[in-house]
């Protein structure tokens, strides 16, 4: 992806930038994570650590999740109005909406309400004390996260459904088996990134604000680390192309691992002369 003739477009940029986010991401929501429940860490034992990690990790999140919107745009308009996609995203406009998202990231870091670990659900809440009380304390909602997983939901949900639709209409106009599987693939490969992200984003609003039962509260943590984590899995699995690419990048690294094991093996020859020298 960071290779110079894919970096020309604004779409790779995008992706290469979400990429970075969601590997850092899956470290928190999924390593860290993990490790506390294993160790048994609640936020009274590791206060500062748990809160800097909920901070960073909703801030990704909300960063993350406009980025997508950004990039399922653009991914809107070049189908429709490619002329537009260079007027709006080419150019310097890329790192102005990076910018954006940025100044987006810092504000959930800073100025809004952490997510804090709870070793009973192994899952993050706003409200530290849940659990203890049989209905969640409104006292420590943060609208802005709510207010940015309803804004993800419609527009990614409203932009794919139109990306399909596009689609399904240029297949039709087109008499080639080509296009339909290629319809097909961008259309599952499309829906199941968007729903992991959508269904992440439901049940992290449902759980702030009503009990949810423990086996959707895992749902809700695996469908946030699988929104990070699932992409690449999902374009290796389901992209012809990128696997292809991949698969070639690792076979010529290994021919070329091949080559420089069997030169530098290879049997040296000694010839002494008159004088004694040495010629190799």
């Amino acid at each position: 992806m960071t290779k110079p003739n894919l970096m020309r477009y604004s779409c790779f940029k995008f992706m290469l930038v979400l990429g970075t986010i969601d590997v850092i991401t899956v470290v928190e929501n999924a390593l860290i994570t993990g490790y506390l429940e294993i160790i048994g860490g609640v936020y009274c034992n590791y206060p500062s650590f748990i809160y800097c990690t909920g901070c960073v990790s909703l801030g990704l999140w909300c960063c993350a999740c406009m980025l997508c919107i950004i990039l399922a745009v653009n991914r809107c308009i070049d189908m429709c109005r490619p002329d537009l996609t260079e007027k709006i995203f080419g150019g310097y406009k890329t790192y102005l909406w990076f910018l954006l998202a940025f100044c987006y990231f810092f504000y959930f870091l800073f100025f809004t309400k952490p997510l804090i670990f709870s070793g009973y659900f192994a899952a993050w809440f706003f409200d530290p004390f849940v659990g203890m009380d049989p209905e969640p304390n409104f006292a420590f909602s943060n609208f802005p996260h709510t207010a940015n997983n309803v804004t993800n939901i419609i527009v990614l949900s409203g932009t794919y459904g139109f990306l399909c639709i596009l689609l399904f209409k240029k297949s039709r106009m087109a008499n080639s088996a080509t296009v339909s599987r290629i319809q097909k693939q961008i259309f599952v490969q499309s829906c199941s990134i968007c729903m992991l992200n959508m269904t992440a984003a439901v049940i992290y609003v449902y759980m702030q604000f009503f009990s949810a039962p423990p086996f959707v509260i895992v749902i809700g943590q695996l469908t946030w680390q699988a929104a990070h984590g699932a992409g690449s899995v999902i374009y290796i699995t389901m992209n012809k192309t990128i696997r292809r690419g991949i698969i070639n990048m690792i076979t010529c690294k290994l021919s070329q691992v091949h080559r420089v094991t069997t030169i530098s093996g290879a049997p040296k020859s000694t010839h002494i002369t008159d004088n004694n020298d040495l010629i190799m």
